[in-house]
């Protein structure tokens, strides 16, 4: 058997039960979509004693799909975190890491197999998942459709129901999942411990959202009286949703159409800077695995020393890691300290909170692994 050919059915026999488990989730995912769009069509109308009649509440297929799609890519994130753990196994066991160091293949060979089987498996599942979509769409797509046709903004709402629409709901999820993916790759070869690194992963994950956050209480903090909202609704923040699975949508919109006797309410997707999102998902993955292949080209591969073996890296995360947590300690303590207003002691606690943990970080991240 061809050497390369072994190590990739290597790999992916690690790997069949997360894909058979991926495949079985995606099912679940297809027969919720599938019940809530079953009684979004059987309820088109309802009547009352007074003969007045409502709607209730027509949402476009494309809508209720991207809606839907932001829970559930944050748990298809936490799955991943998962399944890369498990992947990376033999990275961060020293057992394992021995036994495979000893096989005739390179760091660089391992990492490559390793990757496109990630990628491999993501793919199918999302197009698994994409064909699926597109049958419930020939479904229930009329039906939803009829619905929209006694409004006079049917053309907005039927705009929002393309197939083109349809597809670029399902092609963000499959990027943010490859660019989740190589993130997590990223983490999980500078970091020596699987279960620290899923956890840094997912911290990654939420950090550009994180941050915009905690730019905003501090606008709040030491401008009270300005209009801050708007960091809120631009295309930075929908981009910074995207790691989080939150960007498929900006907002939706209700529309109130009729007179005194018809009282009838629908909503349209307003997608924003959906084109911002793909870009920025796409360029965060072609980076991470550039940056990934690189390590893994001039990592060597026998050795195993602290949790965090490099320099750069180790002082990357605990900087990280210590702006994250010592803003909400920060807040926390202030508040008990009677300083939760407009001054500048917030800022104080968290650069010496922040200061504290950075030093803890790296006596943690420095710690050998035996």
């Amino acid at each position: 058997m061809n050497r390369k050919k072994a190590l990739y059915r290597y790999e992916l026999g690690n790997m069949k039960w997360f894909l058979v488990a991926g495949m079985a989730g995606c099912l679940l995912v297809l027969f919720f979509f599938h019940d809530c769009y079953r009684q979004m069509t059987a309820l088109e109308s309802a009547f009352d004693g007074s003969g007045m009649m409502y709607f209730s509440g027509v949402t476009s297929f494309v809508g209720t799909l991207a809606v839907g799609m932001t829970d559930i890519t944050t748990i298809a994130l936490i799955a991943l975190s998962v399944m890369v753990m498990f992947q990376f196994k033999d990275y961060h066991e020293r057992n394992r890491r021995e036994f495979i160091v000893a096989l005739p293949f390179s760091q660089r060979e391992r990492f490559v197999a390793k990757f496109v089987v990630g990628c491999g498996i993501i793919t199918v599942i999302c197009a698994v998942f994409c064909v699926g979509v597109f049958a419930l769409r020939s479904v229930y797509y009329p039906s939803i459709v009829k619905q929209f046709l006694v409004y006079p903004y049917y053309q907005l709402l039927c705009g929002n129901d393309t197939w083109f629409q349809t597809l670029r709901v399902v092609l963000l999820l499959w990027v943010t999942m490859l660019a989740a993916y190589a993130v997590f790759t990223v983490i999980h070869t500078l970091i020596s411990r699987g279960i620290i690194a899923s956890l840094v992963s997912i911290g990654v994950m939420a950090t550009p959202y994180y941050l915009l956050c905690m730019s905003y209480v501090y606008a709040e903090m030491f401008r009270p009286a300005g209009n801050h909202h708007a960091m809120f609704d631009g295309t930075l923040a929908q981009v910074c949703r995207a790691f989080l699975g939150r960007a498929y949508l900006k907002e939706t919109v209700e529309i109130g159409v009729g007179d005194i006797d018809t009282i009838s309410t629908s909503a349209y997707v307003d997608f924003g800077s959906l084109w911002a999102v793909f870009l920025t998902v796409i360029i965060v993955f072609v980076i991470c695995t550039i940056l990934s292949y690189r390590i893994n080209a001039k990592q060597d591969g026998a050795k195993y020393g602290a949790t965090i073996p490099q320099t750069g890296p180790r002082v990357f995360f605990s900087v990280g890691i210590a702006l994250c947590f010592s803003f909400p300690i920060a807040s926390l303590l202030s508040f008990f300290m009677g300083k939760d207003g407009v001054d500048i002691v917030v800022a104080v606690v968290q650069i010496i909170v922040m200061i504290v943990l950075y030093l803890v970080n790296q006596k943690i991240f420095k710690r050998v692994i035996r």
